[in-house]
């Protein structure tokens, strides 16, 4: 005997209700669609060689000191791996430290990110490969099909209109 569907309303509320989000994510896991996701981002990825980029990135990042610490390379590799814009391409100051600075009322705001390109210039892209998206999206699709059923809200009587002649 299969779990009853998850009715969701035609215009679900923004965030979702934490029980609904609780019964999406108990189905995924019900399902073993988790494994089979993390399958197959992991085989994609593999095949794109994603891995070995985020590796070299990684590299980079450290190398050129364009992180201080694990924070800001997590930051900076997430933000990379989704495909974010960094703004961090200027340079805050004439000695590019990173840190940050205080303005007139004694306020201290954090200064760009110093971005320093190596080896001929060039940033090693890392955004998650397309591929990867696309069959990760077809699996918790198919399993979010079978185990959600959309609530239709009732019919209006919608109002006759008269031709004008």
């Amino acid at each position: 005997m299969s779990p009853p569907k998850i009715l969701i309303p035609t215009d679900p509320p923004s965030p979702l209700d934490p029980s609904v989000r609780s019964d999406l994510f108990s189905a995924l896991i019900r399902q073993n669609t988790i494994k089979d996701l993390h399958k197959t981002l992991n085989n994609e990825c593999q095949t794109a060689g994603w891995q070995q980029k985020v590796q070299e990135r990684i590299l980079q990042l450290l190398r050129t000191g364009e992180v201080k610490n694990m924070k800001e390379l997590e930051d900076a590799i997430v933000s990379e791996a989704l495909g974010r814009e960094d703004k961090g391409d200027e340079i805050s100051d004439e000695e590019g430290d990173g840190g940050d600075e205080a303005d007139q009322n004694n306020t201290t705001r954090e200064k760009p990110r110093k971005r320093i390109k190596v080896n001929d210039g060039a940033i090693i892209p890392i955004k998650l490969p397309e591929k990867a998206i696309t069959a990760g999206t077809k699996i918790v699709r198919a399993t979010l099909e079978d185990a959600v059923e959309v609530e239709v809200e009732e019919e209006q009587e919608m109002p006759v209109w008269r031709e004008w002649r």
